[in-house]
């Protein structure tokens, strides 16, 4: 709804532009240490609604330059770059680069993400929007397209695997995540004994509750002076 009534070209940019701005300020607060789970989210909840944006606008773009004859191919050749960046080479090229550094994933994909708003911005799209004149209001077009696809069976139900397989792939992350967590901390408890693992602790939290002592200070070597 919004695509058709701003110029695309120009709606992929500026959400582009934004994902790059939110990505660069992730790497400066991990580069000074003052990440946390706060501003991780935060950071995916306004890189997760400009990349609404940039993928709705984007996937407009193509009938724009592509005859009507080669969408086939055009898609085709769209995925495979997604699948082999995003599915194949992405996650392990990531993990190399985590390993340098763990700012350097988020450096590299700001990088990327501001060359990709400079190749949109060359593309020689015609101006304005694709829709002159609209008589309609933006929540009047989300309402049909919802009505069309509660109408819609096989929509519908494509619609709803979708939904379905977000969530369990987002729930099996999350386990996975606390699985590796607790063996970790199984392992360390192995190692170190159950008296030790308390002791490591109690000493943790009380170093991050002294830390917060304005009149407390550490040397080189982290030792309280």
């Amino acid at each position: 709804a919004i695509a058709d009534r701003v110029d695309r070209r120009l709606l992929v940019v500026v959400a582009d532009l934004l994902r790059a701005l939110v990505v660069a300020a992730l790497c400066v607060t991990i580069v000074t240490g003052w990440v946390d789970v706060t501003v991780v989210l935060v950071t995916t909840f306004l890189f997760g609604v400009a990349e609404v944006f940039a993928d709705s606008a984007s996937g407009t773009l193509l009938p724009m330059l592509v005859d009507k004859r080669d969408l086939g191919i055009a898609n085709a050749r769209i995925q495979v770059g997604f699948l082999t960046a995003n599915q194949l080479v992405g996650p392990a090229l990531g993990a190399v680069v985590f390993a340098a550094g763990t700012a350097w994933p988020f450096i590299v994909q700001t990088v990327c993400v501001a060359l990709g708003v400079v190749l949109v911005s060359r593309i020689g799209t015609p101006p304005g929007a694709v829709r002159e004149h609209v008589e309609t209001h933006v929540r009047q077009d989300i309402v049909e397209g919802v009505r069309w696809l509660a109408g819609n069976r096989p929509v519908r139900t494509l619609a709803l695997v979708i939904v379905a397989f977000n969530v369990t792939f987002g729930a099996a992350d999350t386990t996975e995540a606390t699985a590796i967590a607790s063996r970790l901390e199984a392992s360390i408890a192995s190692v170190l004994g159950r008296d030790e693992m308390v002791a490591v602790r109690r000493r943790a939290w009380l170093r991050d509750l002294i830390a917060r002592n304005p009149f407390c200070d550490y040397d080189a070597d982290g030792v309280m002076l």
